[in-house]
């Protein structure tokens, strides 16, 4: 039986998130400079579209997985194992910088997100800093309680070390590992 997952964290939206839609669609149009006259019509669509994107966003923290919920016409539901995080980068680029938000990027072990690199990407999370340190302490509270010690290392192998210690010490992890997986189920 798998057991309830607790929320530590629920992540709040700045609703400056609607204002950088809008502004990213309308460079866009410009850019392009034929997507001017369509200005007219993208701008007032994006903004509905952006206000019902901004509603549905949602990312829990819990104690095993950050959940991610979010989309339109294309709903994602991510839900990435807090042992598998191995970085999450805040971003904020101009168009960010002008609407007052910041982005965050979540990077996994053995992502295949392509070559962003990220598993999961959050915009517009109020107090952005915050929530990823919290994220990460969340994290490294879990890789603890199933990483024991650390493996030996290439260095250590070099360095002279007998080989049936370091596989005694390679059984001895296994087990630790074996025993937290065991915990879990």
């Amino acid at each position: 039986m798998a057991r309830e997952e607790r929320t530590i964290a629920s992540a709040t939206f700045d609703a400056r998130v609607i204002q950088y839609i809008v502004l990213n669609a309308a460079m866009i149009c410009i850019a392009t400079v034929i997507g001017i006259p369509a200005l007219i019509v993208v701008v007032p669509l994006t903004m509905v579209l952006a206000k019902i994107y901004f509603s549905r966003l949602r990312c829990e923290l819990t104690d095993r997985n950050l959940q991610i919920d979010k989309g339109v016409l294309v709903r994602t539901e991510s839900t990435i194992p807090l042992d598998k995080i191995t970085d999450m980068q805040m971003v904020q680029g101009p168009l960010m910088r002008l609407a007052g938000i910041h982005g965050l990027k979540v990077e996994t072990a053995g992502q295949s997100a392509g070559a962003s690199g990220a598993t999961g990407t959050i915009l517009g999370v109020v107090d952005a800093r915050d929530f990823r340190d919290r994220v990460l302490a969340e994290r490294d509270r879990v890789t603890e309680n199933t990483a024991g010690t650390p493996a030996p290392s290439a260095t250590a192998l070099a360095g002279g070390e007998d080989t049936a210690e370091v596989l005694r010490d390679i059984r001895d992890t296994l087990g630790r590992i074996e025993l937290g997986l065991a915990d879990r189920s």
